[in-house]
């Protein structure tokens, strides 16, 4: 009688602290989804925004300039242009704007160019060259660095004392500002000055623009506003002038791409002397716009050789006509001469996975593809 006595009572017990452990683990469970239910839209907005930010439209190393990007504009009428708003779902439609010559903006190597300007920047990589001025690069990892610009009249070196033009970084998300200062030096035909200039470059809008109605409008357009004062001090006739200059520039890229497909630019130049200003303000406008194709006169071709050195044949790389004895640059993302060689060789020099641009000068526009060699 005792035994079972005792035997009910641990069954009791039992079942008490049973029954007082479900009620502990159904309350903690209700309790958990209550606060779940209250921190979901939290949670769903934060990985909307983690979403966001990973889909983000951006310049990456993808919009760095390559040694053979070309691109070919019509100058445009810019009375009356308006660069449109800004912000996340632009709409920019320039297919109306009256087209008046054509011209071109294309990258090139420091070897392609004139050989006074390679003595004048012996550091420069590549350049990027259209009908009145050539910008001079030099490699950099976290941006894109000028250290000359020549124009008809001038030689301007950005890189004296050793403070280059960083234009942008590589990596550059929506609504980021780039704020930079450079010095240097600059060369007239008759004579010599300082320049000292602040450039601010904001990445303020992604959108669609339109171009061409034939084309349609392009998808995930990226733009970009730059503001440069820079004061050019030299001397004339025993004279020390002031030259400033206001550059307001507004850039549409592509996803990628290092060439703009439209390009709006407005400079106002005042001169001055001894403070007062000695002339009338001039006041130059340009307006650029592709025909909405991507800037490229190059054809991509995905090779995947699987030996080494590289079996990639040269022949397939270039047209019937360019046999030897022209020679071929072999040339990096990032400007670096890789190789030359003749374009009579069978294969290309050994290097690493990667993206070049394989380019055969020519008395005219160089000849030029972009090959993407996979492991």
């Amino acid at each position: 009688m005792l035994l079972r006595d005792i035997l009910h009572v641990r069954q009791s017990m039992f079942a008490s602290l049973t029954t007082m452990a479900m009620t502990s683990t159904f309350r903690l469970a209700n309790d958990a989804i209550r606060a779940l239910r209250h921190r979901t839209p939290l949670l769903l907005a934060f990985l909307f925004l983690v979403s966001s930010a990973s889909s983000q439209v951006r310049f990456t190393s993808a919009n760095n300039p390559v040694p053979g990007e070309f691109i070919t504009y019509d100058r445009a009428s810019a009375q009356g242009f308006n660069p449109g708003a800004s912000g996340s779902n632009a709409t920019w439609d320039f297919s109306d704007i009256a087209r008046l010559s054509p011209t071109t903006r294309s990258v090139i190597l420091r070897s392609q160019l004139p050989n006074a300007i390679q003595t004048a920047f012996p550091t420069a990589t590549f350049a990027i060259v259209d009908d009145t001025t050539t910008y001079l690069y030099a490699p950099s990892a976290r941006t894109i660095r000028v250290i000359g610009i020549v124009t008809p009249r001038t030689v301007t070196n950005v890189a004296e004392p050793n403070n280059p033009y960083e234009t942008r970084p590589t990596e550059f998300t929506q609504n980021q500002r780039h704020i930079d200062q450079f010095v240097g030096s600059v060369f007239y035909p008759t004579s010599q000055g300082t320049t000292v200039a602040t450039a601010t470059t904001t990445f303020d809008a992604v959108g669609t623009l339109t171009l061409n109605n034939a084309a349609g409008p392009i998808p995930d357009v990226k733009r970009t506003v730059t503001r440069i004062t820079r004061s050019d001090e030299f001397v004339v006739n025993n004279r020390t002038l002031l030259q400033q200059t206001v550059t307001v520039c507004y850039s549409w890229y592509p996803e990628r791409g290092s060439l703009p497909i439209a390009e709006y630019m407005l400079d106002t130049i005042r001169l001055f002397s001894g403070g007062r200003q000695v002339a009338p303000p001039v006041i130059r406008e340009r307006l650029l716009l592709g025909d909405g194709r991507i800037p490229t006169s190059v054809s991509d071709e995905r090779l995947a050789p699987s030996a080494s050195p590289l079996m990639l044949r040269v022949g397939q790389l270039l047209p019937p006509d360019l046999t030897a004895p022209h020679q071929l640059s072999v040339v990096s993302t990032n400007g670096t001469l890789c190789a030359t060689i003749d374009a009579s060789a069978p294969y290309m020099p050994n290097v690493p996975s990667g993206v070049y641009a394989i380019i055969a000068p020519s008395a005219g526009h160089p000849v030029r593809r972009i090959v993407l060699v996979a492991p």
